[in-house]
């Protein structure tokens, strides 16, 4: 019974020190979002969109951020006989898939790679793929943040 009482006692002590933080804060604490999450979302949205048929020398996926204003980066590599307009035409067909809208007109005069995006309150998603192609192959990189 005393430890049921102990263990009541810190849970409290724990709730009223979280409480004096929120209230003592001198930060507004009205435009926070916290968001908890299993995973990393760019690294999941990657996954789902696969890769074009007869992908070789494919990357791991790579995970950078969230740091600071910095969004969290997805990167994937990948060589493939193909041309740069298929490659789009497969990769717009997934965003689509992934809930993702064709990039406007002045987020693609700042990052001309922008393939689609979703914006939402305290959500921004984006999908950007950049390709160099020889005669025969084309060297794919396919990033995505949030």
């Amino acid at each position: 019974m005393k430890q049921f009482r102990l263990v009541l006692v810190v849970i409290a002590a724990f709730v009223a020190v979280v409480a004096l933080l929120f209230w003592m804060s001198p930060y507004t604490l009205r435009d926070a979002t916290l968001s908890f999450s299993l995973g990393s979302k760019p690294r999941g949205l990657l996954n789902a969109m696969g890769l074009p048929e007869g992908a070789y020398n494919v990357s791991g996926i790579s995970v950078v951020g969230p740091d600071g204003p910095m969004p969290e980066i997805a990167t994937r590599s990948f060589e493939i006989r193909s041309n740069p307009e298929a490659l789009r035409q497969f990769f717009e067909t997934k965003c689509k898939e992934a809930g993702l809208g064709p990039a406007d007109a002045e987020h693609l005069r700042i990052e001309p790679d922008l393939l689609c995006s979703f914006h939402a309150p305290g959500v921004d998603e984006t999908v950007l793929l950049s390709s160099t192609c020889t005669a025969d192959t084309c060297r794919v990189t396919v990033e995505a943040r949030r």
